[in-house]
């Protein structure tokens, strides 16, 4: 057998389910940040909650850090686009947007 024929043969995703694994990473790390705080959240908690190796969880994410800036970024994005949506459509007293709003 060549060296070829010997080398393991690794799994990969597709990137779209790539894309759907980090998209779950980021809404249990949304859920388990909200029930924990941030002091309380830890990388090794949400690997158990997703019944995932925390090394594979390293695939997706460097850190808690760099996990709670793109919770962040993706969340504040949809909030603000929902909002967005509300201010385009609203017609009347600014004070009735506000309590759409918020």
């Amino acid at each position: 057998m060549s060296s070829e024929q010997n080398k393991k043969k690794t799994r990969s995703r597709s990137p779209t389910k790539k894309a759907q694994q980090f998209e779950r990473i980021l809404e249990a790390g949304k859920k388990l940040f909200l029930d924990k705080g941030r002091d309380g959240f830890s990388l090794r908690s949400l690997a158990k909650m997703l019944e995932m190796n925390q090394n594979n969880l390293y695939n997706y994410v460097d850190s808690k850090r760099e996990l709670w800036i793109a919770i962040r970024n993706k969340f504040f994005t949809q909030y603000k686009d929902e909002n967005l949506d509300i201010i385009e459509s609203h017609e009347g007293p600014n004070v009735d947007l506000l309590l759409k709003i918020f």
